[in-house]
């Protein structure tokens, strides 16, 4: 046999020795360190590499397909927390088998509801300037189009507070950099420019 049908036939082999001990097959073990949610089954897994002490990690899997891993909520071991997709987020308490869902929850403005815009750095929120027609509009295209960035991602620290006023609401919004929340929970990335320089302002 050749060199290099050799070389060919090993590199086959070691791949496909990875993918055995990569996949998503359950074990007793796993089973035994399992919960169930609903249409999630959760398993705590021993994972080991080529090298180094085992890790572990939970997989969780929803209608019995991998769905991702799952990262624990800072010291408690019953919290877990899962990202399906940049538009839903499951909190779980593995201690009592329960979970809470966040769904993206973002609400377009309606520029024709708009009285005025007003923006103030978060560390003087007495220092309040307004938007320009031109500026408020363009602020409402960026945030109606913004996409979803996550779930409570961005921590404590922001730069400005902006308040819109319509007919009959007010909406508040915290932004840091070009990430903006409403709620504090759901966050969103605005394009560079949406946000007026503060100079312009008036």
């Amino acid at each position: 046999m050749k060199a290099s049908k050799v070389n060919t036939l090993i590199t086959i082999t070691l791949a496909l020795a990875t993918l055995a001990s990569c996949g998503r097959r359950i074990t007793a073990q796993q089973y035994a360190n399992s919960t169930h949610i609903d249409e999630y089954n959760i398993y705590y897994s021993k994972k080991t590499g080529w090298a180094g002490p085992p890790s572990y990690q939970y997989d969780i899997y929803k209608n019995k397909r991998f769905v991702s891993f799952g990262i624990s909520s800072g010291s408690d071991t019953c919290q877990l927390r899962l990202k399906e997709s940049n538009v839903l987020f499951i909190d779980f308490n593995l201690c009592d088998a329960t979970k809470k869902v966040h769904a993206d929850s973002k609400k377009p403005i309606d520029h024709f509801e708009v009285d005025s815009i007003l923006i103030s750095p978060v560390e003087n929120l007495l220092k309040r300037m307004k938007f320009s027609e031109r500026q408020a509009k363009y602020f409402i295209k960026c945030w109606n189009k913004a996409s979803p960035i996550g779930y409570k991602r961005l921590g404590k620290g922001r730069d400005f507070s902006i308040t819109v006023y319509t007919k009959d609401a007010l909406r508040t919004f915290l932004t840091l950099n070009n990430f903006i929340s409403e709620d504090g929970d759901w966050e969103y990335k605005l394009k560079e420019d949406a946000l007026p320089q503060w100079d312009s302002l008036q």
